[in-house]
């Protein structure tokens, strides 16, 4: 079933592949994050990430709003 999943972490490491090579960003490393996934049968796809819970919220219901009339939002920071 197609979802929107928000969650959180402590990335221990991050980075971003461009064209260019693999940049690593060690100001996130060790910092709380908060991600939105769009979950789908096919498998997961990261939408949005950032250090605001409420942002995160926000994001994914408007995910969710957008995506074919709305579906489901599975906030699993609070279950």
């Amino acid at each position: 079933m197609t979802h929107v999943e928000i969650w959180s972490g402590v990335p221990s490491i991050s980075w971003t592949d461009t064209a260019a090579g693999r940049r690593y960003e060690f100001e996130e490393a060790g910092t709380l994050r908060f991600f939105v996934d769009l979950i789908e049968p096919e498998g997961r796809t990261g939408m949005w990430d950032g250090t605001s819970y409420e942002a995160a919220i926000l994001e994914a219901h408007e995910l969710a709003a957008g995506w074919g009339g709305g579906i489901e939002v599975v906030d699993r920071v609070v279950a």
